[in-house]
């Protein structure tokens, strides 16, 4: 949405160029403990530091949220 993007600031154009996916860095820390600018910030650093070894500590992260059923 976009008041939600207004507050990616200067990242926005970053954080718009990666794909949607079904999981992500804020969805698997800490959820839905912390507030929105923190899950923001999550995004921001997600983007500009991409990597296939932080894809696949998210899913494993992922994996272990959906077995405790922590992620509600």
């Amino acid at each position: 949405m976009l008041e939600e993007l207004e507050r990616y600031g200067a990242s926005a154009g970053t954080y718009r160029r990666l794909r949607p996916g079904i999981t992500g860095l804020w969805q698997v820390s800490e959820r839905n403990c912390i507030s929105y600018d923190d899950r923001v910030a999550l995004d921001v650093d997600y983007a500009q530091n991409v990597t296939w070894r932080s894809d696949l500590l998210i899913l494993f992260k992922t994996a272990i949220t959906v077995v405790r059923l922590t992620g509600r």
